[in-house]
């Protein structure tokens, strides 16, 4: 057992700080740590021929990190604390991967319980009618992938069986027959201990059970998947090194004596730490690192006469288990069922005296109330319990989905120790800078506190606060019981008040939370608990739980009147109770054999058994007594006649009676009015009246359709009416409203692929063959007219989808854009214009052609405006009627102009 170990227990050397001097240490026996683990692997679903090994192998030349508590995988990994561990090529062994061998010492370990296996879930279990008059199971699981085929990795020369993992057939092994197309298992029924099973009510597989299937070799993903580190291999490798990690270190024990000044003052909080297997936090220059060594506490010896000086060994080495495995499973299902009774009682009885102790323990811890009163009655029209720093609560976790929790504060009276859990404290208030009714978790404070464990506090009559010691400045803290309280001492804690543990008063303390609120208005309470002065029974409201013997007292009517009474076929009979106790008897009997153990222990354990055997029963029989009583009550019954009397009040306080007797051959009913609102079939009148009745139940039935017809086409009608007016309203003003009212008076004609309308008002309209807008057409994905292109006049304009747009003016004109280019032509006049950004301007008539460009004209790198013209001879402009003036043409170089002189 190991107790504390996130909240060690620090002791160190010197004054007020624990230890006494003398601490001495010794090594713990002669075995060297283990540098080289050998791994030896399961042998079940391993098909040696194909595997090339007859046991699981650990993933060949894989590497991981271990924290000691944490892989390098999972959440809480500390990188600084770890160990990275490496596996050799053959998948045998492991060693260490951080540092280099030294000592080569090797010792083994047998993991042959790890093997490649799938749990799968049963999710419908059905029964099939076999032979002379047996039952067979098909058991489904729907989850199986479809790459998973059983039929199809069988290992030769084994039997393929399922066992199962839960359920009342746990650990029970049956041939079976595998169809993969359902996910079914046609389970094969065996005799265990003279029951044939799968059978009967008890020994049958239900919905949920979890299985394994053996005999087949799985699918890789099962066996090692590297890219995910899953599979059986994987589970090995992290099982191992978690063993090695626990002995590859020197092995050694401390002994010390604690400082009994020390222990005086500080024994509240100490005094249940030091237990066997609690954890040490020790701090030495000389034996530990400077962060201090987390050991654990092998052995307390505490003087009879002297409580308060125990003397106790620390050593890495854990104490080896005195029970066996089988042992081992009954005592943690015994600790899990005193889990459950001590959360139905965990409510401590509480006196008058306790209360007033109670009120004066507040009045001396809280400096910012008034004295208390004490009327005779107060009238007021609210009450508010509670103090502003005690607002908080305890949550589940800090997500969205928390719900809070009332955490198991428990006194025992009987060994005179007090308990409380490690929980989650979130605060209501502080951090909280804004008002709002939705806030989220994340906004609000929270501290994990960790759990505590008083000492013996049965020579002890002083009453303690209980106080959660929460970190200002961190997110950690603890439980603590103090004598005196304060909220902030200035220690750089918040002592947050959880509860009051009452002093002792008849052998017996109490225990109350005094943190919360509650409100009293007019007609309303808002309370976290209601417990009974006893504390037996308890209204848990936080959590909406109801605990202890709660008596609901039957009415007047009967119980089977009730129209929301539960199932009660859901729940055992005596003698599934029974069938039970016999299983109990049965494990008994086997652990006897297989556990051993003195007889004297093995008869008080058996003894103790037949003792709750007896206890089921008896509920069972009382279960049964209190089931009749609900189902009878507010009837009577006439003894020796199958006849039944009903009698009651209406809610108008009339009498109502009935009278129904049964015979053989008759059925009587006596009553004021029979009111029968159903199908009656009268058997010996079918013949005469059921034409009549299906008759007229077939003209009924005709109208009501014809009727609903109707109602749903006039429906339809008027919405169709309502959102072609809330179309027509929301259009732009500048719509013409005229076309949609002509559009609205006509008529649409739907026939075949033929539609025939006069508007469409949508959204989107995909059109993915050629279609006709007015005179355009789209044909081969350009928009176009009809006959454009057919000859040189005609009209029209082609628009492109690759960028290109042609125009024709019908008489001869054309224009053509594409991209950043210009063509412009008259055909029948032999001239165009081109105009681009690479080519410049360029213009052509006749055959003669002028341009202005701008380009290099010589390997010179600079560009120059480029003039091309097609210039007349002097002599020709001579002889050109009229007169004429030559000038000598110049150019400006600075400004590039042209002139003449």
């Amino acid at each position: 057992m190991e107790y504390n170990k996130a909240n060690p227990l620090r002791l160190r050397y010197g004054r007020d700080c624990g230890l006494k001097p003398g601490v001495s240490r010794d090594n713990f026996g002669a075995k060297k740590p283990c540098e080289i683990l050998l791994v030896q692997g399961g042998r079940k679903n391993i098909d040696a021929s194909t595997y090339g090994s007859v046991e699981l192998l650990l993933p060949k030349s894989q590497t991981i990190a271990f924290d000691g508590a944490k892989f390098a995988d999972e959440a809480g990994f500390n990188a600084a604390a770890a160990r990275s561990y490496k596996t050799d090529a053959t998948g045998t062994e492991i060693t260490r991967a951080d540092r280099p061998l030294l000592t080569f010492v090797e010792d083994s370990i047998d993991l042959s319980q790890i093997y490649p296996k799938r749990v799968g879930t049963v999710s419908a279990v059905e029964t099939v009618a076999g032979k002379d008059g047996a039952v067979n199971y098909d058991i489904i699981d729907s989850s199986i992938p479809e790459a998973l085929d059983y039929n199809k990795v069988l290992i030769a020369g084994q039997t393929m069986k399922v066992i199962f993992q839960s359920g009342n057939l746990t650990g029970r092994e049956f041939d079976l027959k595998y169809k993969h197309d359902g996910r079914r298992f046609e389970l094969v029924q065996t005799t265990y201990d003279g029951i044939a099973m799968p059978g009967g009510t008890v020994y049958v597989p239900k919905v949920g059970d979890t299985y394994a299937v053996f005999g087949c070799s799985l699918p890789e993903a099962y066996v090692c998947d590297n890219a995910t580190r899953t599979g059986a291999s994987w589970e090995m490798f992290r099982e191992a090194v978690r063993v090695k990690y626990e002995n590859e270190v020197e092995r050694y024990t401390f002994s010390a004596e604690l400082d009994e000044l020390y222990a005086d003052r500080h024994w509240i909080e100490i005094g249940s730490r030091i237990v066997k297997g609690g954890f040490v936090l020790l701090e030495s220059d000389k034996y530990a690192p400077a962060d201090g060594l987390l050991i654990r506490i092998t052995g307390v010896r505490t003087p009879v006469n002297t409580p308060r000086r125990p003397q106790f060994e620390l050593s890495n080495v854990a104490s080896p288990g005195s029970v066996s495995g089988q042992l081992g499973k009954i005592d943690r299902n015994e600790v899990t069922t005193e889990e459950g009774f001590r959360q139905l009682r965990h409510e401590t009885a509480r006196t008058y005296e306790h209360a007033k102790e109670a009120q004066d323990m507040l009045e001396k811890a809280l400096d910012n109330f008034s004295p208390g009163i004490d009327p005779i009655w107060v009238r007021t029209m609210s009450v508010l319990v509670g103090n502003e720093y005690q607002q908080f609560m305890f949550v589940d976790n800090r997500t969205e989905t928390q719900r809070e929790v009332i955490p198991l504060f428990e006194m025992n009276n009987e060994t005179k120790v007090f308990t409380a859990p490690a929980a989650i404290l979130k605060h209501m208030t502080m951090g909280i800078n804004k008002t709002s009714s939705a806030h989220k978790a994340a906004d609000y404070k929270y501290w994990d506190v960790a759990g505590y464990t008083s000492p013996f506090l049965g020579g002890e009559k002083s009453a303690y606060y209980l106080v959660a010691k929460c970190a200002k400045g961190g997110t950690s803290g603890e439980f603590l019981l103090q004598e005196a309280y304060k909220y902030d001492p200035g220690d750089g804690f918040y002592y947050f008040l959880v509860g009051l543990l009452s002093s002792e008063s008849g052998g017996e303390r109490s225990f109350a939370t005094a943190y919360g609120y509650t409100e009293i208005l007019p007609g309303q309470m808002r309370i976290r608990n209601i417990i009974s002065p006893d504390g037996r029974t308890y209204f848990n409201v936080a959590e909406g739980v109801i605990g202890g013997n709660i008596r609901i007292e039957s009415g007047s009517v009967g119980y089977s009147n009730l129209t929301d009474k539960p199932d009660l076929s859901i729940y055992e009979t005596r003698s599934e109770f029974k069938v039970f106790a016999d299983q109990i008897r049965g494990e008994v009997g086997r652990i006897n054999v297989t556990a051993g153990g003195t007889k004297e222990q093995l008869d008080a354990f058996q003894k103790q058994v037949q003792q709750n055997v007896n206890t089921l029963i008896n509920r069972a029989n009382a279960a049964d007594g209190n089931i009749y009583k609900l189902q009878t009550a507010g009837f009577m019954t006439k003894d020796g006649v199958n006849a039944w009397w009903s009698a009651g009040l209406t809610e108008k306080g009339e009498q109502v009676a009935s009278y129904i007797s049964q015979s053989p051959t008759a059925i009587k009913m006596i009553s004021e009015h029979l009111d029968i609102n159903a199908i009656a079939t009268f058997r010996s009148y079918k013949s005469a009246i059921g034409n009549i009745v299906s008759s007229n139940r077939a003209g009924v039935e005709q109208n009501r359709t014809t009727a609903q017809n109707a109602q749903t086409a006039a429906q339809n009608a008027l919405t169709a009416a309502q959102k072609t007016a809330a179309a027509v309203q929301s259009l732009p003003s500048w719509v013409n409203k005229r076309t949609i009212k002509a559009a609205l008076e006509g008529e649409t004609i739907i026939s075949g692929g033929f539609i025939n309308t006069s508007l469409i008002d949508t959204k989107n309209l995909v059109v993915k063959q050629a279609a006709q807008i007015g005179d355009f057409i789209v044909r081969g994905g350009s928009l176009t007219v009809e006959h454009y292109g057919d000859w040189e006049k005609a009209k029209g304009i082609k628009i492109s989808p690759n960028g290109g747009v042609d125009i024709r003016d019908g008489n001869y004109g054309h224009v053509r854009i594409r991209g950043s280019e210009i063509f412009m032509e008259r055909t029948n006049a032999n001239s165009s214009i081109s105009i681009s950004p690479d080519g410049g301007i360029t213009y052509t008539k006749s055959g003669v052609t002028s341009s202005l460009g701008i380009g290099r004209i010589d390997a010179d790198w600079h560009s120059y405006a480029k003039l091309s013209l097609d210039l007349p001879h002097k002599n020709h402009i001579a002889a050109m009627p009229g007169s004429h003036n030559f000038k000598n043409v110049v150019i400006d170089t600075v400004t590039g102009l042209l002139g003449y002189e």
